[in-house]
């Protein structure tokens, strides 16, 4: 089928109107640097496009400019959003690349169905679904997923919406779509050489420990790589790992999760300190009937030395929470309590002479530290070659 001239001549005008517009970004900028800013742009643009839209009208006859009262004031109105539109488009080019405001601008459909149902609670067929998950992985790829993210949370602050349980579950399926493109991209740049970051998060007590000299063999190995250590109890970081914000995590205790996966590491050996005050022979019961020091709820060496004295059937004179691995070391040893730790931890404070450390029955002696990360995660080389160091230092 012959196709007509009207219908290429509305494509070129289609094509003119696109190259006109894209060059809009490169011409606010070539006025910004001589001087210019945002509203004389604006004015400018609607001034001078006035006047050449009213010569066009004035040769073609077969306009009419007549309008109601009515239509004046609703045009009015109208007007005012019309002109805020390249305000603030204008103003976004100076704090962001421009063809990306650009193309952010342009995703004012996929915002009208979004608001539709939320607003309205209408249904968007497939087609409206299938075109607003392509323009979110599109605008995710542009900008990393972050600014997408950012400007959707600010979009519901302004707006002041609040999420339906729906709204709440499409919520979840978007963060797990930028999470899943973000993962794509990483793959896809992924030549087997270990690059980019690592966040790991680590208890305290690990981290003064066995950690220090395995992040430096790493870091020997794979010094492009970024690490970032995050200390934290074990049920923090477990957490953490969980909701994708932590690569991995050290943990002790056992974990048992169907969505993680995780190595053995090292069996820690613990014991109860005390200051100096106390010897060894100290019976259980009057170390146990000090007040506990201890980190906050989560730490795993916490619930064991609970445990114990639950099955002790001891009542602690009182529970002191600290937030602070050093603080509780630098407390035993001024005699506020007693404390439970690996053994590896206090070897400098033993060595002075400062704390002492007590027996712990068999029940409670011994804790696996284990590094645990998610099982259904894309396996970088990064993350890969972490755990290969870990397996192999494990002790």
């Amino acid at each position: 089928m012959r196709r007509s001239v009207h219908s290429y001549t509305g494509e070129l005008c289609v094509i003119a109107s696109a190259v006109l517009f894209g060059l809009m970004p490169l011409l606010v900028k070539i006025v910004a640097a001589h001087g210019g800013n945002v509203y004389m742009i604006a004015l400018g643009r609607f001034f001078f496009g006035s006047l050449i839209l009213l010569a066009v009208i004035t040769v073609r006859r077969d306009v009419s400019l007549h309008i109601t009262l009515r239509q004046f004031r609703e045009i009015m109105l109208l007007s005012v959003f019309y002109a805020l539109t390249p305000v603030l488009l204008f103003s976004s080019y100076g704090h962001m690349d421009s063809g990306m405001a650009t193309t952010l601008h342009f995703t004012f459909p996929v915002l009208v169905i979004v608001f539709s149902v939320i607003l309205f609670r209408e249904r968007p067929d497939c087609r409206q679904i299938f075109c607003t998950l392509l323009c979110t992985i599109g605008i995710s790829q542009l900008s990393g997923g972050e600014t997408a993210r950012t400007a959707g949370v600010l979009l519901a602050v302004a707006y002041g919406v609040r999420l339906t349980e729906k709204g709440e579950t499409l919520l979840a399926y978007t963060d797990q779509l930028f999470r899943l493109v973000s993962e794509v991209e990483n793959v896809m740049k992924d030549d087997g050489a270990a690059r980019g970051s690592l966040h790991i998060g680590t208890m305290e007590s690990a981290a003064v420990t066995f950690m220090p000299e395995l992040l430096a063999e790493y870091h020997r190995r794979y010094p492009d790589v970024v690490l970032t250590v995050q200390t934290g109890v074990s049920a923090e970081s477990v957490r953490q790992v969980l909701d994708y914000n932590l690569d991995g995590a050290f943990v002790a205790g056992s974990v048992n999760h169907a969505e993680l996966a995780s190595c053995f590491v090292r069996k820690e050996t613990l014991a109860l300190y005390s200051t100096a005050e106390f010897d060894v022979g100290t019976p259980v019961a009057e170390l146990l009937s000090q007040p506990l020091l201890v980190l906050p709820q989560g730490c795993s060496y916490r619930w064991m030395l609970e445990k114990w004295l639950h099955e002790e059937q001891i009542i602690p004179m009182q529970t002191v929470e600290f937030d602070s691995l050093g603080a509780i070391l630098a407390s035993v040893s001024a005699g506020l309590g007693v404390t439970l730790f690996p053994e590896s931890l206090a070897a400098f404070y033993k060595t002075k002479q400062i704390v002492v450390s007590h027996a712990v029955p068999a029940a409670f002696a011994q804790a696996e530290v284990s590094f645990v990360w998610r099982k259904d995660r894309v396996m970088d080389s990064t993350l890969q070659s972490f755990i290969r160091l870990v397996r192999k230092k494990k002790a």
